[in-house]
């Protein structure tokens, strides 16, 4: 099975083995492509479809974005019915078009003026006030 070969050009030194796979080894070869082959392209495919699922832009991410964009709309929503409640208020202030229910109130509120006929009703703050501490700047 295993022949030895001569180089000629060596001055008949000895070269190594020569092995000839004959009918066996190509039967070897084709078996091992008929399974290296399937093989190597499953496992490239399962990378890729767990990248597509686990991945930084697969399912889950997308599944996160999502909510990130439901809770982003929600907040969006809140914010433009505030501005638009501001936006209503500030037009009742401006010279083109002034309410005078609005101007005596805001000027009753700043500069802490009631009439003698009027009930006030103080409200608790709506943000806690800052605790009032030693003041002791050293």
């Amino acid at each position: 099975m295993a022949d030895f070969a001569f180089d000629p050009g060596d001055s008949g030194a000895f070269a190594g083995p020569m092995i000839s796979l004959g009918l066996i080894g190509v039967q070897v070869q084709r078996a091992a492509r008929r399974v290296v082959v399937p093989i190597a392209a499953s496992c490239i495919i399962v990378y890729f479809a767990a990248y597509a699922i686990n991945g930084q832009r697969g399912l889950v991410a997308l599944r996160l974005i999502e909510t990130e964009i439901t809770e982003a709309e929600r907040v969006l929503g809140d914010v433009t019915v505030k501005r638009r409640a501001l936006e209503e208020r500030v037009a009742l202030l401006r010279a083109d078009h002034l309410d005078l229910d609005m101007l005596d109130e805001r000027a009753r509120l700043i500069l802490n003026y009631s009439r003698a006929d009027e009930m006030i009703v103080l409200e608790p703050p709506r943000h806690p006030p800052a605790p009032v501490g030693d003041t002791d700047r050293s």
